[in-house]
């Protein structure tokens, strides 16, 4: 029928294969279309199967996305090629690789789009950026009116209320407007501060102005709303993006990309400070910056206004300067209020412009989605896609159109889909399953909008055929659909026959009545039952506990809240892979066992949904092996017919009662009736109460209860203490039974070969001292000063040892106390800057450099002032004459001229003034000075001489650099006016060192390239060489860095040569594999150690003691294979020699002196007994295998005798006269 009706009906009840059959029908369409397709091809085909070929595709409507894929990828099994889904929903990885974005970026990246397409597109895309650019600029203006004051120049252009005469009034000099470089409006709205010329009346007179506390109740809204917008201000912003969200699917999407910002012709001025040529003194310049905060205040709540000076009294104005403030404002709003008019104008013509470019962005769009259509045989899409893509189907008109789950979809959606072109259209459904469902239930109740075409051409006797044979339910469970499937009834394939029986239950299809109130949920207004719930969840436990997988078992209910309820039964995780799902979204899919609640039990007698007979034939039907249903079914009997022939046929075959019947597998005469979940709870394990007692293969019996699953115990996992012996000395394995014993670590007390350190060794090494690392705290003092915290196997018995970790704690030249681990250099200080002035503070870490305050120096008095920045040397000198202040107690001062007046009373303290300081005695007359940063009061000549002493050389040695510390408490000393010179001269020096520290990496192409000229030569190492080879390609070095990297390729090359220098050795005398795999061992040891080194921890002590060990390890292994060569010709080691092995087998260190006489010793024998010598030595005694670095020395900084630049310490030791 369907290849031979243009109008095929294919009526498909549960299990007969809707889909299968369907995807038979497409293959022999696809295999025959030329047949029914009379297109020309093109020959030339540049894109794989489906461009630019003019066919008629098949096209494949579906109501899911998951429906679809399942269809589609069918197909694609026997005609992979020309498939297109359009959507961008799929779930299907390879049907995203057949959607139609990933086509379209298929075709961009290979560059095969059409010219004239991507020409058009690209005009497209054009014209919405000049349009969005152009909307920008109008809502720029928009948000400018409400936070910003214009320039008299942007009002001029825009504003049409702004007169020539107002212009020409602004622009005109007057009183207040002396002609200044600014804004004229800032002058005539008096939003310009002159600090110079401030005087307390001004601040008075805008601290205190009418509506100065108005602004200061509305200063928090203000703040509030300066990111906020007038909803119309916005609205063309809402028009884009829907008009965006619409093109949003798998097409392209117009995106904005970052643009030129326009130009700017509503230019804006903001309250300033006008310092003119004269600064004012401090309080002037600090009161001038808080006015400014309060002016902008005043200027956004005079924005914020409403009241608007009329037209016609603007008109009228000739000068704009006779006009008060607050008509100043009125006016000011008018002009402010016509540029918004034209603003908004701009924006809905812009935004029109805006609209255009899309549609002719998605026109264009779409003619590239027809291109490669066009060249597809068949095209998929859900049925919304249809609906949205219909102007595209008409194009394309599909010739044959196959529709899957018709019955579920809405008529006119299946309508959409049909073009002119249409010649053939296969319906495929089931209208006895779910209906259509629209969105309006009272479209559905009076106006039938719930019947689909399928179902109206069904029952206006349309031919249509029914599948009749079934391939998924067993026959108890199909027995139940003849109720509704009757004439004719269902047939049973014989593969549904042979199904195995459920295990642990008695019955393969059960119905389980119960009473249970149900409960109705307000939140959600749907409905759930407790009792259905707990008991769906413990059997669903129960069949797990059978064996089967939770994939295979799905629970089903009609209501959303009990979905809810569910969720909460089943959050264990062994419920892990069970589906819980709604009927209406389980229409064809199928499932091994199916567990259904259904929910309704109520004394009103309604049950909703289960009256509908479409959604009981979806439940009653998605069971291959296994139906468990419960619900009230006296109610169910007595309110459906249907349900009332259903549940006598179960009672028929026994198949319905208030108990589940379950089974003992292992025990079958033990059964459970499980009415309730605590039933379920007798059987534990999934079996019974007996326990399980089966023997294990270790003795022992398993503890559980009576276990359906693993009934060799192949799984189980004894838990038992195990009772293995795992030595001679009879020890007993700790471990459960399940665990694999392994050696025996039970831990004896032994002495340590080489440290002689006691410590607890597993019995398991007791054989082998040598394999166990001694973890004894070293506690070594390090040259460092440190505590080492390694152990003694981490330090090499105290040979070679860890880097110290401690905090270094040494004084920078800052003054901070250094934080970081104790290292060769310390890093920059990350303490708070602690540098400020009276302008500001320094925000910045202290190792950073500070910027200078530009903002001019204070220090003043009616005798000297700086004309200087604040952060340059100040150009006038000291004033040493008395202060004419008086203190608060009415005695005079004892302070100086211009600087802060000392704390302290002549008089009234007289014990703290005469204190004597630096060896000189009180003077009646002397005056003081107290220092800004702890306070305290020194005389000023002691003071002038303390803070002018020599800060280069002190008695021929240098002095460090650092900060002038009060002589009483040590404070440094960051400010002060009067010696401000000394402080800014130290601070310079400061940045100085800062400018070093920071410029230590630098490039170093010379010394790199000779670094990886030698790293070349190490062949033994690959992984180690590239490693390095990779931090030599960075762009930057420190010294540090370049000095390890150097340090580690001497290493390895030592470690190489005599790796290789004794494997021949070993070769030419076939010495035992044991020593060989000894001295390997030993090997790694020191390369792993030499790629710990770290420059940003590595110190002298470490390299001194690298290079000991080298030596020791090439004398260690020439004298061990001495022993050999005197053991193969039978020569015995006199006492003095033994006493040579002990000290060299011990892990001791060996001075110089005593490698030295080793050495010579070694040779000696050689000679004696004629012994061949070995050519293992790579170093001699005296040689050095480090690179001595020149950057291991602490960080103190030093001032040059001549006083020119700063030089690190180690450079003023290594040469005086640089």
């Amino acid at each position: 029928m369907a290849l031979t009706k243009e109008f095929a009906i294919i009526q498909g009840p549960p299990g007969t294969g809707k889909t299968f059959i369907g995807l038979k029908i497409a293959n022999v369409l696809l295999h025959n279309k030329s047949k029914w397709d009379f297109s020309r091809r093109s020959r030339r085909n540049i894109f794989p199967r489906f461009l630019g070929n003019h066919m008629h595709p098949i096209l494949i409507v579906c109501y899911t996305n998951h429906a679809l894929d399942q269809f589609l990828e069918g197909i694609h099994q026997f005609h992979p090629e020309g498939i297109v889904r359009i959507g961008g929903r799929s779930q299907s990885e390879t049907m995203k690789e057949c959607s139609l974005s990933e086509l379209k970026h298929r075709m961009r990246k290979a560059k095969l789009v059409p010219k004239s397409i991507r020409k058009d597109l690209f005009e497209a895309h054009k014209k919405i950026e000049r349009a969005e650019s152009k909307l920008q600029k109008a809502t720029d203006g928009l948000q400018k009116c409400r936070k910003h004051v214009f320039h008299e120049e942007a009002l001029h252009y825009r504003a049409q209320s702004m007169t020539e005469a107002h212009y020409r009034s602004l622009k005109q000099p007057s009183e207040e407007n002396d002609g200044v470089k600014h804004s004229a409006m800032l002058r005539w709205l008096k939003l310009l501060v002159n600090s110079a010329n401030l005087s307390q009346g001004d601040v008075c007179e805008i601290d205190g102005g009418e509506y100065t506390e108005e602004v200061e109740e509305k200063e928090q809204d203000y703040d509030e709303d300066e990111d906020s917008e007038d909803e119309g201000d916005v609205l063309y912003e809402a028009n884009v993006m829907e008009n965006q969200r619409l093109l949003d699917d798998d097409d392209e999407v117009y995106q904005s990309k970052p643009m030129r910002k326009p130009q700017d012709l509503l230019q804006v001025v903001n309250p300033f400070i006008d310092h003119g040529e004269e600064h004012g003194d401090e309080w002037q310049i600090q009161n001038a910056y808080r006015l400014m905060r309060k002016l902008k205040r005043i200027m956004h709540f005079e924005l914020s206004k409403d009241d608007i000076m009329p037209e016609e009294m603007a008109k009228m104005i000739t000068d704009v300067w006779n006009l008060s403030l607050e008509d100043r404002w009125r006016l000011y709003r008018r002009w402010v209020k016509d540029v918004r008019e034209r603003c908004r104008q701009e924006m809905r013509y812009f935004l029109f412009d805006f609209e255009r470019g899309v549609n002719k962005l998605k026109q264009q769009t779409g003619q590239l989605d027809l291109f490669i259509l066009r060249g597809a045989n068949v095209i998929g899409m859900t049925t919304t896609g249809a609906a949205k893509y219909s102007k595209l189907l008409e194009e394309l008109q599909p010739r044959i159109t196959i529709v899957e789950e018709a019955a579920e979809v809405l008529e006119s959606h299946i309508l959409t889909s049909l073009t002119p072109g249409c010649q053939h259209l296969i319906l495929i459904g089931d209208h006895q399953q779910l209906r259509p469902n629209p969105t309006v239930y009272e479209l559905a109740k009076d106006y039938n909008l719930d019947v689909s075409l399928f179902e109206r051409m069904v029952k206006n006797g349309m031919p249509f055929e029914r599948l009749l044979l079934q391939h998924r339910m067993r026959p108890e469970i199909s027995k139940m659909l003849e109720h509704i499937y009757f004439n004719p009834k269902l047939e049973n394939h014989k593969s549904v026959l042979n199904f195995e029986n459920i295990m642990g239950v008695n019955r393969n299809v059960f119905f389980v009545d119960h009473a249970e109130s149900e409960d109705f949920l307000e939140e959600g207004r749907s409905r759930s039952n407790e009792h259905e719930a707990q008991f769906i969840a413990a059997l669903c436990r129960y069949f797990i506990l059978q064996g089967y997988e939770a994939e295979k078992i799905t629970v089903l209910t009609a209501y959303v809240g009990q979905l809810t309820r569910f969720k909460k039964e089943m959050a264990n995780k062994i419920f892990r892979g069970v589906r819980v799902c709604a009927v209406d979204n389980f229409q064809g899919e199928e499932n091994d066992i199916i567990l259904l609640s259904l929910v309704r039990s109520n004394e009103d007698g309604k049950i909703g949904f289960l009256q509908i007979e479409n959604r009981v034939c979806v439940a009653l039907s998605r069971a291959k092996k296994g139906f468990f249903c419960i619900g009230n079914f006296s109610l169910l009997a007595k309110k459906s017919l249907l349900w009332n022939k259903i549940i006598n046929d179960m009672k028929d075959s026994g198949n319905v009662g208030d108990a589940l019947i379950l089974t003992c597998q292992n025990h079958p005469q033990n059964v459970i009736h499980a009415s309730v979940a605590d039933d379920f709870e007798k059987a534990p394990e999934g079996g019974c109460t007996l326990q399980c007692a089966f023997r294990l293969q270790c003795g022992h019996v398993c503890d559980l209860m009576c276990h359906p699953i693993d009934p060799d115990h192949e799984e189980y996992r004894c838990k038992k203490p195990c009772t293995k012996t795992l030595c001679d000395l009879n020890h007993k394995c700790p471990k459960r039974c399940f665990q694999i014993c392994g050696p025996c670590r039970e831990p004896l007390d032994k002495i340590l070969p080489g440290c002689g350190h006691f410590q607890k060794v597993p019995c398991y090494l007791c054989n082998d001292l040598t394999q166990v690392e001694c973890q004894t705290p070293c506690k070594v003092i390090l040259k460092c000063g440190h505590e080492c915290a390694g152990s003694c196997s981490d330090c090499l018995r105290g040979r070679v040892h860890q880097p110290c970790k401690a905090v270094c704690g040494r004084i920078l030249f800052c003054g901070h106390n250094c934080s970081e681990p104790c290292t060769k250099n310390c890093s920059p200080c990350k303490e708070k800057c602690g540098n400020y002035c009276k302008h500001r503070n320094c925000k910045k870490k202290c190792g950073d450099p500070c910027e200078p305050c530009n903002e001019r120096c204070v220090w003043q008095c009616p005798h000297y002032r700086c004309k200087n920045l604040c952060g340059e040397l100040c150009d006038r000198p000291r004033c040493n004459r008395p202060c004419p202040k008086r203190l608060p107690c009415r005695h005079p001062c004892i302070g100086l001229c211009g600087e802060p007046c000392p704390k302290k009373c002549r008089k009234c303290h007289k014990d703290e003034v005469t204190e004597i300081f630096f060896d000189t005695k009180y003077k009646p007359d002397a005056r003081f000075v107290e220092l800004a940063d702890c306070g305290h009061v020194f005389e000023v000549e002691m003071m002038d001489q303390w803070m002018d002493q020599a800060d280069l050389t002190q008695g021929g040695k240098p002095v460090d650099v650092q900060h002038k510390l009060c002589p009483k408490c040590g404070v440094p000393i960051r400010t002060s006016l009067r010696y401000g010179n000394v402080v800014k001269k130290i601070l310079a020096d400061f940045e100085n060192i800062k400018g070093n520290t920071s410029s230590f990496e630098i490039p170093r192409g010379q010394e790199v390239e000779s670094l990886l000229f030698a790293l070349q030569g190490i062949k033994e190492f690959p992984e180690d060489r590239d490693s390095i080879e990779v931090l030599l390609g960075q762009a930057n070095h420190a010294a540090e860095a370049l000095d390890v990297i150097r340090n580690q390729i001497s290493l390895l090359s030592f470690l190489q040569t005599l790796k290789a220098n004794t494997h021949r050795q070993f070769e030419r005398e076939d010495l035992p594999r044991e020593m060989k795999e000894k001295f390997d061992r030993k090997v790694e040891q020191l390369r792993v150690r030499v790629m710990q080194l770290n420059y940003r921890t590595l110190n002298s002590q470490q390299l001194e003691e690298l290079n000991e060990e080298m030596h020791r390890t090439q004398l260690l292994f020439d004298f061990r294979l001495l022993i050999m060569q005197l053991e193969i010709n039978g020569v015995d080691l006199s006492i003095i020699d033994g006493l040579m092995k002990e000290e060299l087998d011990s892990e001791r260190k060996i001075g110089k002196a005593f490698r030295g006489r080793y050495t010579a010793r070694i040779q000696r024998i050689r000679r004696e007994h004629k012994l061949q010598a070995f050519k293992l030595a790579v170093l001699r005694d005296e040689q050095s295998v480090i690179v001595n670095s020149k950057c291991l020395a602490q960080p103190r900084w030093h001032k040059c005798p001549r006083g020119s630049h700063l030089l690190h310490h180690r450079v003023w030791r290594g040469d005086r006269r640089k």
